[in-house]
């Protein structure tokens, strides 16, 4: 956040902070501060709606992405299960021919 200077010369946070101990240019400063607060309202909801609609959009797109890509993972995991079972005789058989082909033993 940065700090903004009001007349008084003090930063919001501090004007804001100590409303008992406003002199008159202290208050001025708060009215300044506020006066800064409420026009800035006014064009906020026209900076967030874009962003939020944008934001929604873009959730809502990569969610379908994200389940699609759920179900390719999980049917991935059964074929390489799968696999593993079937191509696990044959690999202990290459082993094993290997092993008793091998000179020396």
């Amino acid at each position: 956040m940065t700090k903004r200077t009001s007349l008084a010369g003090q930063d919001e946070q501090s004007v804001l902070a100590n409303p008992i101990e406003l002199s008159v240019a202290g208050v001025l400063a708060a009215q300044d501060i506020m006066t800064r607060r409420l026009d800035s309202a006014d064009t906020l909801p026209l900076k967030v709606v874009p962003q939020t609609f944008a934001s929604a959009l873009s959730y809502q797109k990569a969610y379908e992405i994200h389940l699609l890509l759920l179900l390719v993972r999980d049917q991935y995991i059964v074929m390489r299960k799968n696999l593993d079972n079937a191509l696990s005789p044959f690999t202990q058989w290459i082993y094993k021919a290997h092993n008793v082909s091998a000179p020396g033993r």
